[in-house]
């Protein structure tokens, strides 16, 4: 569930590497860590948009709960 975000993540300026989990409740995380120089507040902005783009790849289920 957790690929089509990563694909849309994956390359965004900065970062360092990706990881992911994910729960048999259906839950999942990503964390994305970026390189020190990286201004934090840009790369969640870049983060959203690529997100964003990416919400019409997921399930129903997952727009219907939403993303955080």
């Amino acid at each position: 569930m957790t690929t089509p975000l990563e694909q849309a993540i994956n390359g965004i300026e900065g970062m360092q590497y990706m990881t992911s989990t994910s729960g048999n409740d259906g839950t999942c995380a990503i964390v994305i860590t970026f390189d020190v120089t990286r201004n934090l507040d840009i790369a969640a902005v870049d983060v959203q948009n690529r997100i964003s783009q990416a919400e019409g790849r997921l399930p129903n289920e997952v727009k219907q709960v939403g993303i955080s």
